[in-house]
Formats: structure tokens, C-alpha cells, sequence
């Protein structure tokens, strides 16, 4: 086949949806060009954030080139090979370590070699960004992940996240350790079905404390189980503490619920701290979001969050039809439970692979518990 410079680059414009863009360039060895990055913004062209991502993209391939016009708003990629390896990376403190580690995820298991990556940064989520914090990513995207790779049994080595530092907003300083088993081929990508539901049977949290007394994690944990006992008696929270150099450059505290049915669908919430914030307050938070996010996925089976990632593995996984069943968002006009990053995501699918998605409405809400 040609290679990937001699391929006329697909075009998008716009900064919405970078990284998806990215991952699909080289899960499909095809160039894209992207323009008008932020034209009318009064700092215009790539944030630091955007650029970090390029760099680490570099680190985990070989061979990739990526020209940045002068002013930062046009941006040339030419994918290279999906390389692995051991590969460490400064996230910085404008963004937390899920902006960066939610999309490269997805192109470990392509890599040639297996991708053992550490990340150095803000692990607990990204403030207003809404980037995962460090448990989501474990608890949520490593399920989701596993689902498209073969049964554990056969892989070489586990799927794993550890968070070696807790780093808050808004000095940082943690650090979280992610290694992907590679796929023996590409065909022995699983396929995703998720079409059912089923009713909620569990609920597992986290709460960390970092640089605060742990009195915080406690309190947590009680508020957050005062709400969520009157709904299913299977509850655990689990209290998480850091001391010391292993609890960053910031004090703050989070939780970090999921929902866990009795077939493969999940719901989750998380919640951080602020300044002046008490962890009262951040529990009452997390527990609505989680509640608010069950009542209104009319019996979807994935969080709206994780739309994006599910449509791209759907899209890359073999040619076996994949399925997932999603809820809206519990307003007059949810474009059938799509949120608006996932019908893009469909759009820019379709733009660099040529595949559509069929979207069908299903009636009726499925029962909860």
C-alpha cells in the first residue's frame, strides 16, 4: 500500500474533538489536516495542554510528523507506527492525566510493542475541563477497554492502572502508571455488545485524601452512604489516604462512585475538591451526579461521558457488527441519548474510514432498580 505522505490528508477544522482526530489518524494510517484551531480567540491556535498531547503522541509512535502552521492554528499530522514501549510523560498542571490518557488507551493494544506509560501530573480529574480523574480512569475505562481485548487468560501480561502519587489542582505532582497487553492481531479484537442494561446490583467508591487529615476521606465515605444505603444494600466505599511524597504538591480530597449491574452495563459520578469546599459537600455532589446520571439514562449502558470512546473501538474493532445501547440525557431534545461529542465522533469516523453508524430508537425505558 502507498504511504501515509502520499495520501491526500482529511480535512477537519475546528478544535473540538483533537484527540479523537489523532487516534483515528493512526489507527487508519491516514493524514489529517486540521484548521481554524480557536481563529477569533484572543490567544489563538493550540493551548500547551494540546501541544503536550502531540508530544506525547510522538513518544508512544515512530515515525510520526506533525507541522504547526505559525500562528497555531493550522495543524499537519502524518501518522507514524504505533511503536509502545516504556514511555514517560510531563501531563503539566493545566489539564489532569485522563486528558491524556483517555484517548491513548485506545491505540495501546495496536502498538508493537507492549506500552508500559507514566504519566506525572493532576490526577484527580480536571476541574471545569471535566477531564477523569485516576479511579474513573481505572474503574471505568479499563472495563471498557477490556471488553474489546481477549479474555485475560490469554493475554501476556494484566491491564493496568496504578496511582503511584495523588496530585490535585493546582500544583499536581502525582504520578499514575498504565500498562496495555497487546493484541495477537488485529482480528482478535473483541466485539462490543452492550444492549442490555439490567438493573443495578452494586456500588463501589473511592474516596482520597491527600495533604488534608484523613478525618476528610471518613467523612466522605459517611455522607456519600447516607444517601446511596436507601437504594441498594450492596455498598462499599473504599477510604483512600496519601502522606507524605506520595500525596502530591496539593492538598484536596475526591469520591468516585460506580455503578455496577447485574449484565456488563456501568454508571459512574465523581466529585473534587475546591477551595474552601468541605467533603460534605463534594459527597452530596458526587451522589447527585451518579443519581441524576441513572434516572436519566433511560436504560442506556454506558456513562455519556464514555460515548466517544465505545463509538471509536466499535468503529476499529473487526467487522463483526458491534452494538451498544444508549439512554438519553434526560432533556426535551437528547438526539436519541447521543450526546454531541458522540454524533461528531460518528462524523469524523466516517470522514477518515468511510463507515456509517446505524442508529435506532428503542422504546421505552428499562426498569431500574
Amino acid at each position: 500500500s502507498s504511504s501515509s505522505s502520499s495520501t491526500q490528508p482529511v480535512h477537519f477544522t475546528g478544535h473540538t474533538n483533537f484527540r479523537l482526530r489523532l487516534t483515528l489518524s493512526l489507527l487508519s494510517r491516514k493524514p489529517i489536516l486540521i484548521t481554524s484551531i480557536r481563529p477569533n480567540s484572543t490567544s489563538p491556535g493550540l493551548r500547551d495542554f494540546e501541544a503536550s498531547f502531540l508530544r506525547l503522541i510522538e513518544k508512544v509512535t515512530n515515525g510520526s510528523k506533525v507541522e504547526i502552521s505559525y500562528t497555531g492554528t493550522a495543524v499537519k499530522f502524518l501518522p507514524g507506527t504505533l511503536s509502545g514501549g516504556s514511555v514517560t510523560h510531563d501531563c503539566g498542571t493545566s489539564r489532569g492525566v485522563g486528558y491524556f490518557l483517555e484517548w491513548v488507551a485506545l491505540l495501546a493494544p495496536f502498538c508493537k510493542k507492549e506500552l508500559s506509560l507514566t504519566l506525572k501530573g493532576v490526577t484527580t480529574g480536571g476541574g471545569e475541563k471535566g477531564d477523569m480523574g485516576a479511579d474513573a480512569l481505572r474503574t471505568v475505562l479499563l472495563p471498557v477497554l477490556a471488553e474489546f481485548l481477549p479474555p485475560a487468560t490469554s493475554l501476556a501480561s494484566p491491564l493496568e492502572l496504578r496511582i503511584a502519587k495523588r496530585g490535585h489542582f493546582p500544583l499536581g505532582g502525582g504520578e499514575v502508571f498504565f500498562r496495555c497487553p497487546l493484541l495477537p492481531n488485529v482480528s482478535s479484537a473483541g466485539t462490543i455488545d452492550w444492549t442490555e442494561p439490567g438493573k443495578v446490583k452494586r456500588i463501589r467508591g473511592i474516596a482520597s485524601a491527600s495533604r488534608v487529615s484523613p478525618a476528610m476521606a471518613n467523612r466522605l465515605v459517611e455522607r456519600a452512604r447516607k444517601t446511596l444505603n436507601r437504594y441498594v444494600p450492596d455498598l462499599y466505599i473504599f477510604a483512600d489516604v496519601y502522606r507524605g511524597d506520595d500525596a502530591g504538591k496539593s492538598p484536596g480530597f475526591s469520591l468516585s462512585l460506580l455503578t455496577q449491574s447485574t449484565t456488563s452495563s456501568f454508571h459512574y459520578a465523581e466529585s473534587h475538591s475546591t477551595p474552601g469546599a468541605v467533603p460534605e459537600d463534594v459527597a452530596t455532589s458526587c451522589v447527585s451526579s451518579l443519581l441524576c446520571s441513572l434516572a436519566a439514562a433511560g436504560g442506556g449502558c454506558i456513562p455519556r461521558g464514555l460515548q466517544p470512546h465505545v463509538l471509536a473501538l466499535m468503529a476499529s474493532s473487526p467487522e463483526d457488527v458491534a452494538r451498544v445501547r444508549i439512554g438519553g440525557d434526560g432533556t426535551q431534545d437528547d438526539g436519541g441519548g447521543l450526546s454531541a461529542a458522540a454524533v461528531q465522533t460518528m462524523r469524523d469516523v466516517e470522514a477518515v474510514w468511510g463507515l456509517r453508524f446505524l442508529v435506532r430508537r428503542v422504546e421505552g425505558r428499562a426498569p431500574r432498580k
